[in-house]
């Protein structure tokens, strides 16, 4: 539970609004950069008109370009080719608000033009689809499907995979609930199903096993102090990859505590214990940790995480002990002015012995102007690396670039 949720659970003052935007903002950039596979130009958060209820329509064009140091993804050893690449990226929402239920839908298809190897033009798309519905003051119902279409496998959220320039297609559906028996306590509940598909390519085909998982989590909270909560929560997840040839199940438990060092800081720890078994290894168990502080401010707003935990993977069809750090940088540079520096490193940690040991970084920084309430300008830099710790098995890409987004909506 956050300070927000604490300050209005016990009556104290909330953040002027000031600082709750720029902290959505950074939440957008976090998620969409650090969960989002790949560090690459997206459309910045522009200013949004309040409404009521009733259904909201709205239409983003960002066209960007960019130069990038190795559009083939090429690895250590091998030919590595720069060129320009523009990009075209409309994106369409339509939601509604209603007393009692919502709705959102939100399609984005980017459009890739590369200036002089135009054998790699092509277009990723990306849709999702929410609903959630209040059945009381205490429970609520929710469910949501993403969908993720893209030509390299940098491009989606799949751990533990190699880079390369192969399609690759995620969707993932959730269903769940949010249940408040008292003030002081909140519980939700989900399930989760994900299938994984690559395009086949008989040169990578052992690095690429498509396949399916379901799993699902629990997560309760207690406050008992305007600052302090007690934090636990239990998933297991069930993965079959390649057609069921391989079979992974993983469970984690851990329980922690969530303190409000300031007004502005909030610090977030848990403990627990991890399972893993499969049908090539035998059973395996280990400790989980995850840390995440962060700060909210008009100011500066920054978050770092820390986390440890068993992963199944569909790239090898195996399993890891999967650790992450991320960070996250948010800096207010005038009215309009906003400065962001995103930062994620896995090291995938391989339980059988014929499986890649994967590390993998990301780096963005972005500088977006706020034109007008329609229209943004935004300036990049993108960095990926990524070591299988084998001969020939790294992999760097740098990009710069610049995009302008313009935005239309329509109220009714």
């Amino acid at each position: 539970m956050t300070l927000v949720s604490h300050r209005r659970l016990f009556g104290m003052a909330a953040p002027r609004r000031g600082t709750l935007a720029r902290a959505r903002f950074a939440a957008v950039i976090i998620l969409g950069l650090l969960f989002g596979a790949t560090p690459r130009a997206q459309a910045p958060a522009l200013s949004e008109p309040a409404g009521g209820t009733g259904w909201q329509f709205s239409h983003t064009l960002a066209v960007s370009t960019r130069w990038d140091d190795n559009v083939s993804l090429a690895s250590q050893g091998e030919e590595t080719a720069t060129d320009h690449l523009t990009t075209a990226n409309p994106r369409f929402s339509l939601a509604f608000r209603g007393r009692r239920s919502n709705f959102a839908l939100d399609y984005s298809g980017a459009y890739h033009f590369y200036g002089t190897l135009t054998s790699l033009n092509g277009f990723d798309q990306r849709a999702l689809a929410s609903f959630s519905r209040r059945v009381s003051p205490r429970l609520s119902l929710f469910a949501r499907n993403s969908l993720a279409v893209a030509p390299t496998t940098e491009d989606i959220d799949v751990p533990g995979i190699s880079f390369r320039r192969v399609g690759a297609r995620l969707d993932d559906l959730t269903g769940g609930l949010d249940l408040m028996p008292n003030r002081r306590t909140t519980i939700s509940t989900a399930y989760v199903f994900q299938w994984v598909d690559f395009a086949e390519d008989e040169r990578l085909a052992p690095l690429f096993r498509g396949g399916h998982s379901h799993g699902a989590t629990a997560t309760v909270a207690r406050v008992l102090t305007p600052r302090v909560s007690l934090e636990g929560d239990y998933n297991f997840r069930h993965a079959i990859v390649g057609g069921g040839e391989h079979q992974i199940g993983v469970q984690h438990a851990t329980a922690g505590l969530a303190v409000g060092l300031t007004p502005s800081v909030e610090l977030s720890a848990g403990a627990g214990y991890a399972w893993v078994t499969t049908s090539r290894i035998p059973a395996r168990s280990a400790p989980a940790y995850r840390v995440r502080l962060t700060r909210e401010g008009e100011r500066l707003a920054w978050s770092i995480l820390y986390r440890r935990s068993f992963m199944p993977s569909f790239g090898f069809g195996g399993t890891f002990q999967n650790q992450e750090l991320r960070g996250s940088l948010l800096v207010p540079l005038g009215r309009r002015i906003d400065w962001t520096n995103t930062v994620t490193i896995r090291q995938h940690e391989p339980l059988a012995a014929d499986q890649l040991d994967l590390r993998s970084s990301w780096l963005r920084s972005t500088l977006s102007i706020r034109a007008t309430r329609w229209l943004a300008l935004e300036g990049f830099y993108s960095g990926l690396s990524q070591d299988s710790r084998r001969a020939g098995g790294q992999i760097e890409r740098t990009s710069l670039g610049f995009q302008v987004v313009s935005r239309v909506m329509r109220i009714r």
